[in-house]
């Protein structure tokens, strides 16, 4: 998915991928929810996120929603404490070791 947000792109076939989270529902679930954070070149961090009909990203079409996806960009801050909430066992392999 490609979005230009505040006059900056965000592309997901072009940053990298650091982790995935997902809310453990079935991918054909109504409620599925899945998350992914991405850091440009540049290093700027982003979400792309996408959900089924009863989800978060739900996209709302011909009267009924389904399936949904968008961008969010994030501070590094942002990012940092998304994976603190999201992906906690990943954090240390994405922003180094930190102090006991």
């Amino acid at each position: 998915m490609r979005k230009i947000i505040n006059r900056k792109a965000y592309d997901t076939s072009t940053a990298k991928l650091l982790t995935v989270w997902d809310n453990g529902c079935s991918p054909s679930d109504f409620g599925y929810t899945s998350e992914s954070l991405y850091i440009k070149r540049t290093g700027e961090y982003f979400i792309h996120g996408e959900s089924n009909a009863s989800g978060k990203y739900a996209n709302f079409s011909y009267g009924m929603y389904g399936h949904g996806e968008d961008i969010t960009p994030l501070t590094k801050e942002e990012a940092m404490e998304w994976v603190e909430r999201r992906a906690n066992d990943e954090y240390e392999n994405i922003f180094g070791k930190v102090e006991e």
